[in-house]
């Protein structure tokens, strides 16, 4: 589920499945097929939990509608929680909570109950993903990097300063994903000091970074 979640969202009231809108900050509408091969279109939301200076967290809620559920009514089939870190990256991902007694989503149609359908938001930092190749938390959800390559052959080990009034850490994996906010980013790189030189002595030079298509 390649979902982008708004940072500035605010945090609303508990959420309530009778009133699904009000009580979450954005929803997605996915297919899933039980035992029988039958398609059901179920809606999923998302809640904004908690926002912390270290990563906020939102909680997701499956919903199954009242004409999709074996029980003739609207209901949260499974939900989790997804953890974000404060540069938006996926950092951890709970288990799935299955609401039902039969422990999995029980569909209308005749179909087996207690149905476990895994879903996929992308791999986590604590999986040992990236955190940015499904569900992330950013203002702009233009994130897909597929096309974005590093023309320059840059030293690791550099610290590297960004003058588009856009903060990097000093690492060349955040300049990659910056790139998306613009079309090129003028930065600095100030290479550390070698063994036998004197503090300033080290090399500072510019370089220009572009999106190659």
């Amino acid at each position: 589920m390649y979902e982008s979640l708004d940072p500035q969202a605010s945090i609303p009231g508990a959420f309530n499945v009778s009133s699904p809108i009000d009580t979450s900050n954005y929803s997605t509408s996915i297919v899933l097929y039980d035992s029988l091969e039958i398609d059901h279109n179920i809606i999923v939301y998302f809640r904004k939990s908690t926002e912390a200076a270290v990563g906020n967290s939102w909680k997701w809620y499956a919903v199954v509608g009242a004409d999709e559920s074996s029980s003739g009514i609207a209901e949260i089939q499974v939900q989790g929680t997804l953890v974000f870190t404060n540069f938006g990256s996926l950092n951890t991902e709970s288990a799935m909570t299955y609401n039902l007694a039969s422990g999995g989503f029980d569909f209308s149609g005749g179909a087996a109950a207690g149905q476990q359908i895994s879903f996929d938001f992308g791999m986590s930092i604590h999986e040992g993903g990236s955190g940015l190749e499904g569900t992330t938390q950013r203002a702009s959800s233009e994130w897909d990097t597929s096309n974005v390559t590093i023309s320059e052959n840059l030293d690791p080990t550099a610290s590297i300063v960004c003058f588009n009034n856009f903060y990097i850490r000093h690492c060349l994996f955040d300049i990659r994903y910056s790139l998306l906010c613009f079309s090129s980013l003028f930065i600095s790189i100030h290479m550390p000091i070698q063994a036998g030189q004197t503090q300033g002595a080290a090399p500072t030079f510019a370089r220009q970074i572009s999106i190659q298509e």
